[in-house]
């Protein structure tokens, strides 16, 4: 294998048998590791390129009109692929189409080895973000300045190819024999090549020096040193020391910004006098150093762990990478800072070890042993979110992550290389522990402690903190993983997971209860109540308003809806006989668990973890009967009613159990976020945490910016209010207007929606007319990928527009210098319907309260900050901030909003007048002298 031919082609379509056609051809030919010719050609397809095609590869009708037709050019391409390996990234589709052309041209198909460049890609680059081409070029930094032309296509994925050609060719033998015999099952001829290369590396046997080989695995050499204790810092006295303190961490970056030395000494005293403080630091204050600083410090002297609670994974990793190479700096000594995550994060090496050895047929747990198998030479911690994998490949990783509980009687042989237990190891011995806020509230609840003892914690972006306890004390079922389960479950005569335990039974000689014939009908009647149970549910969601999220959302009543609490009870019944069975065959296997062979033990550890899935029907249970205060509701997604539909409990509020579980525990615990305060007061935060009955110290923190002139901040007043005309004609107004205000500021514009479908419709509207062609056009739940990847697309390119609901209100941060304006559709009250949000109000009313002033006011309130905190992060930041909702300055809390931000001059505006201003602005600032 020693002649590769990397192909693209485009199409008209997806289909020959269609009517489709190729409309251009290429192909790059590597012989000997090197790119020796290319070819490529246009296609005259003999029917019309549709504008969607032109659009998207470039090539219209006059391109391939004086081209040569397909047979003309057919044995050129057959001869060209003669004796070599067909190369392309989604192979299938142009190996396919092209094998459709050459058989009308009168040729006989292709018969070569095929390679899949993103088959490879996942395997051999397992931590990549995207297996898109174009998104791999960028992290590649190869230059493809025509995504969707045949011959740039075909080159960067040439010049891919040989990438992992190289990083395979540097991979231990012992790995690559791994690898080789795992690729035979797979799709591709992959297997041919690793074959190739293991020949080609039949001298080189030597173990690179960074890796260790260790129970057929090859892992990174990671040194677990001894932690050693620092000798303690004296803490800056004045806010002069403090300032030099963060000039010597950020060096000529740093902004001074007086105002942190305060937060520094706050955040200290508060750990040394052991309070409750709620800490409230603007947008680009630099909060994040503000509480680091004092907390290493204290946790040094005190030598006491501090624990860092975060609302989201990225929020870790940008203090790993950004603040503590800082804070390192700052106190000139390196910092013991531990991530801890909860236990499915890690791999369980134990576990994929004896896993590893079972032959498996599945396409996605082959290619994720695989991709594990590579992983392993280059992770140190061990950590999923490292990796990117399939859903089917989660499903495996479930399996061999550290969830799996392991038989007490069984002693470890990777001991302290397991993953999870390195990370347990060093948080024991360090400074700071970051984690989340589900980790925390899980170690402060449950029964088993899973960080060493700690006394003080910092709670980072604390406005969240409410809405995630009220999650992690809920519970969900879901159709589609009930479905699952029982797929995995399977019958007693299926080769699937009941069958092999009622095998294991017989082979044991155990006793059993129930027979076959019986266990199959259990199996059957509980299969019936889940469909019947669900079928039911989803005939609540019918006709029902989505929520921000374009999810379907119901709430539902057990106790006032006789059908659905009869449905649910025999459901539960069915569930409650099958338990009882499973539990009775675990119990029984595992008494006798040391004299199970390996693949016994897989088996019944399979099968425990099978068994706390179906844990939360016991759990969903209690809060449907026995719980007081809790809400149940069903989400469903129109386009898969069934397959997507899901309950949830949880309770309305979980002030009691913070206050039991983590605020008469703790010494001290600091809140911190950039929205805590509806008009500079800490009232509503303190309800919604539950901390009334607590002694609370509090503080704000202005970032220095002159928003008078670094904002812009706009309302228009020739925009109807949406209830007084069609929801229709308000969407095509508001579409019109973006329009116009995008071609006005010329940059980057974010969209914040309350409603997805309204964020559909002005999307589609935006879209089709037109008029912005050259925007990218980006919607949330739309263009597809998370939310995070929709970010980076949105920063690759100067004129954007990013059309957006909560998850961008709510501390989504785009990035600096990124936006020339945000547009707020409506003030984001959340929808009186939706279920938590109903359920909160009703009770609040019951005790007499104002839902709207206590509650629904003060929630918009603070997500209208987080939205307006997108847009400046420094003193050179500039930009527009328009409301399209007249609310804004016609209703009598309008003001509340705008008195709970920086101090902003509102300009009411026709779109004539707006967009006047908006492009004098854009040029007055491009016209700038630079020395100004």
């Amino acid at each position: 294998m020693n002649k590769f031919v990397v192909v693209d082609i485009e199409t008209t379509g997806n289909s020959l048998k269609k009517g489709d056609r190729i409309i251009q051809f290429a192909a790059v030919i590597i012989e000997n590791g090197a790119i020796v010719d290319t070819y490529t050609t246009y296609i005259n397809p003999e029917i019309m390129i549709s504008p969607f095609i032109t659009e998207l590869t470039g090539i219209d009708n006059t391109t391939v009109a004086d081209a040569p037709l397909f047979h003309e050019v057919a044995d050129s391409i057959a001869n060209l692929l003669e004796d070599a390996c067909f190369v392309a990234h989604n192979v299938h589709f142009d190996l396919n189409f092209l094998q459709d052309e050459l058989e009308l041209a009168g040729l006989p198909k292709l018969a070569c080895p095929i390679i899949d460049t993103v088959e490879m890609s996942r395997i051999l680059m397992p931590t990549l973000d995207s297996y898109k081409l174009n998104d791999i070029a960028i992290v590649a930094g190869f230059d493809h300045d025509r995504p969707h032309q045949a011959d740039s296509d075909a080159f960067v994925t040439a010049e891919w190819f040989l990438s992992l050609y190289d990083k395979a060719l540097q991979l231990p033998t012992e790995l690559l024999n791994q690898l080789y015999k795992l690729s035979k099952l797979l799709k591709t001829n992959v297997a041919e090549l690793f074959s190739y290369l293991i020949r080609n590396k039949a001298n080189q046997q030597q173990i690179p020096e960074t890796l260790q080989f260790f129970r057929g695995l090859m892992l990174k050499k990671v040194q677990i040193a001894p932690i050693t204790h620092s000798e303690p810092v004296a803490f800056p006295s004045d806010r002069k020391e403090k300032m030099e303190l963060l000039q010597k961490g950020y060096s000529a970056q740093y902004e001074e910004r007086t105002e942190q030395g305060d937060m520094i000494q706050f955040v200290y005293d508060s750990l040394r006098e052991g309070d409750i403080t709620l800490v409230e630091a603007e947008p680009g204050f630099g909060k994040t150093i503000s509480y680091l600083l004092p907390a290493a410090i204290f946790s040094i002297n005190k030598e006491q762990p501090v624990i860092i609670a975060t609302h989201t994974i990225l929020q870790q990793h940008q203090i790993i990478e950004n603040e503590l190479p800082r804070l390192n700096k700052m106190l000139n000594k390196k910092i013991n800072v531990q991530v801890i995550k909860g236990k499915s994060h890690y791999l369980n090496l134990w576990k994929f070890e004896r896993i590893l050895r079972q032959e498996n047929e599945h396409y996605d747990e082959i290619i994720t042993k695989m991709q594990i198998l590579v992983w392993l030479t280059e992770t140190e911690t061990g950590d999923v979110d490292e990796l990117n994998l399939s859903s089917g490949g989660i499903h495996f990783w479930y399996r061999v992550s550290s969830t799996s509980v392991e038989n007490e009687t069984e002693i470890n042989p990777w001991g302290k290389m397991e993953f999870y237990q390195r990370a347990m190891y060093r948080a024991a011995n360090a400074n700071l522990i970051i984690t989340n806020h589900h980790f925390l509230l899980a170690d402060v609840t449950g029964n088993i402690r899973f960080l060493p003892s700690y006394d003080y914690v910092i709670i980072d972006e604390a406005h969240h903190f409410e809405k995630n306890a009220t999650k992690f004390y809920g519970n969900q079922i879901s159709y589609r993983k009930m479905k699952y389960l029982l797929g995995q479950l399977g019958t007693v005569e299926q080769q699937k997971l009941l069958g092999k335990i009622y095998r294991l039974l017989i082979d044991k000689n155990i006793h059993m209860q129930t027979n076959a014939t019986t266990l199959n009908k259990h199996i059957e009647s509980f299969t019936n109540m889940c469909e019947e149970f669900f079928q039911l549910c989803l005939s609540f969601s019918k006709k029902r308003q989505k929520n921000a999220y374009g999810k379907v959302s119901t709430s539902i009543s057990f106790l006032d809806n006789s059908r659905l609490t009869y449905a649910w009870e025999r459901l539960y019944d069915a569930f409650t006989i099958l338990y009882e069975d499973f539990e009775n065959y675990y119990e029984k296997l595992s008494n006798m668990y040391s004299l199970l062979s390996e693949a016994e033990k897989i088996i019944l550890e399979d099968f425990l973890l099978l068994l706390l899935d179906f844990q939360t029907m016991e759990r969903f249970h209690q809060d449907v009967f026995y719980q007081q205060d809790v809400i149940i509701w069903m989400e469903t997604d129109d386009r898969s009613p069934l397959p997507s539909l899901v309950l949830y409990s949880q309770p309305l509020f979980v002030g009691e159990q913070l206050a039991e579980t983590l605020y008469s525990e703790k010494k001290s615990i600091i809140f911190t976020s950039a929205t805590l305060t509806v008009k500079n007061s800490f009232a509503y935060i303190m309800e919604q945490l539950g901390l009334n009955h607590f002694p609370v110290h509090y503080n704000q923190y202005k970032a220095p910016f002159s928003y008078t002139n670094q904002v812009n901040l706009y309302a228009m007043e020739d925009l109807p209010n949406i209830s007084e005309v069609d929801e229709q004609e308000f969407i095509a107004t508001i579409s019109s207007y973006i329009t116009s205000i995008a071609e006005a500021v010329e940059g980057r514009m974010l969209i914040l929606f309350t409603s997805h479908e309204m964020l559909k419709h002005t999307y589609y509207l935006v879209k089709e007319s037109g008029l912005l062609e050259d925007y990218v056009l980006l919607a949330q739940g739309i263009s597809g990928g998370s939310s995070q990847r929709l970010r980076k697309q949105f920063g690759r390119f100067d004129k954007a527009i990013l059309f957006g609901s909560y998850t961008f209100w709510e501390g989504m941060d785009i990035g600096k210098d990124a936006l020339s304006a945000i547009i707020m559709i409506r003030l984001p009250f959340t929808s009186p319907k939706e279920p938590v949000h109903h359920g909160k109000v009703q009770l609040l009313k019951e005790q007499g309260k104002s839902a709207f002033y206590e509650f629904s006011l003060p929630e918009a309130v603070i997500r209208f900050k987080q939205g307006f905190g997108r847009l400046i992060r420094s003193k050179e930041d500039t930009g527009n901030f328009i409301i399209f909702d007249k609310r804004i300055y016609t209703s009598k809390y309008g003001t509340t909003f705008l008195q709970s931000i920086p101090k902003t001059p509102l300009q009411l505006m026709t779109i004539d007048a707006l967009c006047n201003k908006l492009e004098a602005n854009r040029v007055g600032t491009n016209s700038k002298d630079p020395e100004d």
